[in-house]
């Protein structure tokens, strides 16, 4: 009886901790929210990945309005970044006519691969979004079905990140209502002038 206690305590130990969550890409820093007209970052890594020769990453930006003005560049990452050197890093944005759809693909290779060890060389690249002015509701962040990662086939297999919350419009500023206080002594003044006139 203490044997299938201990089981099933065990069991319920196992669901309650935490599941791994490593996924292809790893994104860093990515804001709940924008204000349009001004830039925000965010950063991309990998997890642990073995004779790591490839990537191709598709980051697929939807807005509201068809034809968005939305601008979106990567840069390979500074320090850490996956491979020994970053010459053939490549960042493409490619706009849809008459669409709301934005995607900035991000592309690398080298040979032999490399092993990518978290917090070593497992950064990919900072991507700049730059939302226009006149930019209004929410931008969802995919990744793109033709994303690739070319890596051992002895890795896990991590999933493409999926279910992003989209990255909503910041409330333009509100005017500041004047506080009670002045106003109840603007009324006040008032009545003690109109007193006074009559008297």
């Amino acid at each position: 009886m203490k044997r299938m206690a201990f089981a099933v305590v065990a069991l319920v130990v196992s669901y309650a901790a935490p599941a791994r969550a490593d996924t292809l890409p790893l994104i860093n820093d990515l804001p709940a929210s924008y204000t349009p007209g001004v830039a925000f970052t965010f950063n991309l890594r990998v997890p642990a990945l073995n004779d790591f020769t490839s990537y191709s990453l598709e980051l697929v930006f939807t807005t509201e309005p068809i034809n968005p003005p939305l601008f979106a560049s990567g840069s390979a990452a500074a320090t850490n970044y996956v491979y020994p050197s970053s010459a053939g890093f490549q960042s493409t944005l490619t706009t849809f006519a008459d669409a709301n759809v934005v995607v900035l693909t991000i592309a690398d290779s080298t040979a032999p691969g490399v092993a990518v060890t978290p917090g070593a060389n497992d950064r990919l690249a900072t991507i700049t979004v730059t939302p226009g002015a006149d930019l209004t509701g929410s931008i969802q962040l995919s990744i793109g079905v033709d994303s690739l990662f070319v890596h051992s086939s002895e890795d896990p297999n991590y999933p493409l990140l999926a279910d992003l919350p989209p990255i909503t419009q910041n409330d333009p500023v509100a005017p500041v209502p004047a506080p009670a206080s002045a106003a109840l002594f603007a009324v006040g003044a008032l009545a003690l002038w109109a007193r006074r006139a009559r008297g």
